[in-house]
């Protein structure tokens, strides 16, 4: 835990010298074995989130057995008290870009409301804020750490081997009691599966590997030029060590250190030479995290047919949402139109926009209908969150914005008016599409039959999302087929959802 001389030291010093410390001791946090299932990496139950980067390995750095950290006040707010004579630790967070009212010749920019438009820019020098946390052992009210539902090993390995398939990376099985990255050939090798002690641990070398893997240059782009047994080679296999932490964690499949020992030296040699490298270590290893659970995410939503994510657009909106302001992750609004497309059985496809300039959005969203045809709707996404929806180039959002009320809406809308659109044109199979009844036709129906006429409408309310509004829908057609005044060409059912309640239909 952080003392008062601690306090006074650099964030990146007191990792540093507590590392060295563990590193010579043997306890730093990947020189020691966890187990399948094992719950290790610090997180915060309250707000449920784990914490990444330096400070998840400062926290694993503190010997305490449950995972669990939290601040006072968060502590207060589920009826716990941090113990009487606790001291926290102190963690820090970087803010790398800010938002700043957008300008053009020096004055602000203004939307439709008359409200400044808001954009995100990069700092020159991050802005570091600091939270002290303590941990689940020096707090009382809270209830005993739930033992973590062990995945049954099948399915841990499945997921595992998910990963290393979607990732693309040349795997060969050609090594007899070593396995190595080749950045040269761009492909792991590694001992067969049958030589590992189990398959957890094969699975843990493997994904060790594809780590290594993630800092070609056509993908992270580290440096790997160092030689085994280099000072560089040991940093980079100090990223790859922190990496497997988490990722052996999110899999439940362990962590093994290996055969490090040769490292050790050379870790604290680069850790007494220049203390923030931990900084950077931590930073990277955050990255090769992201990308190897990146695979299993895209896999996962390609798998489902609910949403399809660019390589490209992935990483943009990874970076992003780890950068972003709170409220302002293009990552969620993804995440809102993806969900309410589905709800609506429709597929949601992002990626970047290839015509972007500096006024266009950052991504564009397309979606395809429940038989898989395009629809010309169209949501563009931008860096600060914010989205505007279009059907054929016609815009539905009367503004850009990231409202979780309006956006969804402006969607919906849009795939009324494409249902709408497509039961009155011929389909693919030859079929004719209704054709409206002449006057005299439908005169005849109404005054003895109105069955023609409530199909219609029946079939135009399925458009509508509430059912109170389909069945007010209904009611209105019906009570008007009821008037004998009524002439039938006087009711047709609209083309496009009315944007007054008492306009449903138009005579």
């Amino acid at each position: 835990m952080a003392g008062s001389k601690d306090d006074k030291k650099p964030y990146y010093e007191m990792i540093s010298e507590r590392l060295i410390k563990q590193l010579e001791e043997g306890t730093a946090p990947w020189q020691k074995p966890w187990e399948a299932g094992t719950q290790r990496m610090p997180h915060n139950p309250v707000s449920g989130t784990r914490y990444k980067g330096a400070n998840a390995l400062w926290l694993s750095m503190q010997g305490r057995s449950d995972p669990r950290w939290m601040t006072y006040k968060q502590a207060k707010s589920v009826n716990a008290q941090v113990m009487k004579g606790e001291k926290g630790t102190m963690v820090q967070y970087w803010k790398f870009r800010d938002r700043v009212p957008k300008k053009e010749n020096g004055k602000p920019v203004l939307d439709a409301e008359g409200k400044k438009v808001m954009i995100n820019v990069e700092l020159d020098k991050p802005k570091v804020f600091s939270a002290v946390v303590f941990n689940a052992e020096q707090i009382q009210g809270l209830p005993p750490l739930e033992a973590k539902q062990t995945i049954p090993e099948w399915e841990r390995h499945e997921r595992a081997e998910a990963i290393l398939a979607a990732s693309g990376a040349n795997i060969n099985h050609d090594q007899g009691d070593r396995a190595f990255y080749s950045p040269v050939r761009d492909s792991i090798h590694l001992p067969e599966k049958g030589q590992f002690e189990s398959a957890d641990r094969y699975y843990a070398t493997a994904l060790h590997e594809l780590g290594h893997w993630t800092g070609h240059p056509s993908r992270l782009d580290r440096d790997l030029s160092h030689p085994f047994g280099s000072e560089g080679y040991a940093i980079e296999e100090l990223r790859s060590e922190v990496a497997s932490l988490s990722v052996g964690e999110e899999l439940e499949i362990g962590h093994d250190p290996g055969q490090h020992a040769s490292y050790v030296k050379s870790w604290i040699k680069v850790l007494k030479d220049d203390p923030k490298e931990i900084l950077r270590a931590a930073r990277d290893a955050e990255k090769i995290h992201d990308m190897v659970m990146g695979f299993e995410r895209d896999r996962n939503q390609k798998q489902d047919n609910q949403a399809m994510v660019s390589p490209a657009a992935a990483e943009r909106l990874h970076k992003l949402d780890r950068d972003a302001i709170e409220g302002y992750s293009p990552m969620e609004s993804w995440k809102m139109m993806q969900a309410e497309a589905a709800s609506n059985g429709y597929t949601a496809r992002i990626d970047l926009n290839k015509d972007r300039d500096d006024f266009a959005s950052e991504f564009v969203i397309d979606y395809q209908d429940k038989k898989g045809a395009d629809t010309g709707i169209q949501t563009n996404l931008y860096a600060d969150s914010k989205m505007e929806t279009s059907i054929h180039g016609r815009r539905l959002s009367k503004f850009t914005s990231n409202d979780s009320e309006s956006q969804p809406r402006h969607l919906r809308e849009a795939f009324q008016e494409h249902e709408t659109a497509k039961g009155a044109q011929p389909s693919s199979e030859g079929e004719k599409a209704p054709q409206r009844p002449q006057a005299a036709e439908t005169g005849q129906q109404i005054g003895k039959d109105s069955t023609l006429p409530l199909k219609l409408a029946e079939k135009y309310a399925q458009n509508f999302a509430s059912e109170a509004d389909r069945d007010r829908f209904l009611e209105r057609v019906q009570d008007r087929l009821n008037k004998e005044t009524e002439q039938a060409a006087d009711i047709r059912i609209r083309e496009s959802v009315a944007v007054n309640n008492d306009s449903d239909m138009e005579r």
